[in-house]
């Protein structure tokens, strides 16, 4: 797991409990080489504005579980949005049993994120301008 929580503690104490073999790795400046490293990213967040996180591990070929409270989630297929973690467990579950789609989800991914870059997105602020001066 990489990044920040005020709930760090607890998440470790959980993954203790559950007996999974977990990795606390804390904040990164340099995601991209957990990024590489990764086929999913999961971004269960409560309260999420965009989640750039979520076009990050797009542009990197990860499949991506977000929840339905995280804006970012309108870039992904309704299959990979979950409403809550009952749900996210079933779309992981479906990952990690079937690499076609695991594989699809990210190479579909990282040709969205392309269609998401930044390069995109300033031309389209642009004509937004241009287009009301």
């Amino acid at each position: 797991f990489v990044g920040k929580d005020k709930q760090l503690e607890r998440y470790k104490n959980l993954a203790k409990s559950l007996g999974v073999k977990a990795h606390f790795l804390g904040a990164s400046d340099g995601a991209s080489e957990y990024f590489e490293a990764c086929d999913i990213l999961a971004l269960l967040s409560v309260y999420e504005p965009f989640g750039l996180v979520v076009l990050e591990a797009m542009s990197y070929g990860c499949a991506v579980i977000a929840s339905d409270k995280c804006g970012a989630a309108e870039l992904l297929d309704r299959e990979f949005i979950a409403s809550d973690s009952t749900c996210a467990s079933k779309i992981l579950a479906g990952l990690l049993t079937n690499s076609q789609k695991l594989k699809g989800a990210g190479l579909q991914n990282r040709q969205k994120a392309k269609e998401h870059s930044l390069e995109a997105n300033v031309k389209a602020q642009i004509e937004l301008v241009r287009r009301y001066l």
